[in-house]
């Protein structure tokens, strides 16, 4: 379990530098450069955490691997592996919105919640209802961030701006509860 709330940590961080990064580069009064200078530095230092934090936790998760979780592991993979691509058409064709990394991110984000809350009940240390409350913040989070994804291009440069903060702190604040609760 230490890999695992290391790796959440390290995510939490990620996103913590994401959103310090997302607010001083992507302000709409800063123009097209969010990847030179400090903010390139920032976006490197960004991308290291969710590296460290994506290794510790899966690292944590392989580890693990639960017999008697709430769910299957095949079951957690086989739901992104669909979840993804089902998305990625509806929002790229239908909903004429381009895709970026961000969908990929938060498609992954909630397989790999549901794989260690689904580890932490396999090791008895939260019950079924924890899990539940666990699940519904996360897909609150995921539904959001998804909306919030959804309208970027559509609103203001500066609701747009905000839009684009908000899940950066649902997420980080679902994996603080993650390790608060285990």
């Amino acid at each position: 379990m230490e890999k695992i709330r290391l790796g959440q940590m390290f995510l939490i961080l990620c996103c913590m530098m994401y959103l310090i990064w997302w607010l001083k580069s992507y302000h709409p009064t800063k123009g097209d450069n969010h990847y030179t200078g400090t903010s390139g530095i920032m976006l490197i230092i960004t991308s290291l955490f969710g590296l460290f934090g994506a290794g510790f936790g899966m690292s944590g998760v392989l580890d693990l691997s639960p017999v008697n979780g709430f769910i299957s592991g095949y079951v957690i993979i086989a739901a992104g592996i669909i979840t993804y691509p089902v998305l990625f058409v509806i929002f790229q064709f239908i909903l004429k919105r381009d895709t970026t990394t961000e969908l990929f991110l938060i498609v992954g984000w909630i397989m790999f919640e549901t794989a260690v809350i689904n580890i932490a009940y396999a090791l008895e240390i939260v019950s079924i209802q924890i899990v539940i409350i666990y699940m519904v913040l996360v897909f609150a989070a995921a539904i959001s961030s998804l909306y919030f994804y959804l309208q970027y291009f559509k609103v203001s440069p500066i609701r747009g701006y905000v839009y684009g903060a908000i899940p950066l702190i649902t997420e980080a604040v679902c994996m603080a509860i993650y390790n608060l609760i285990t």
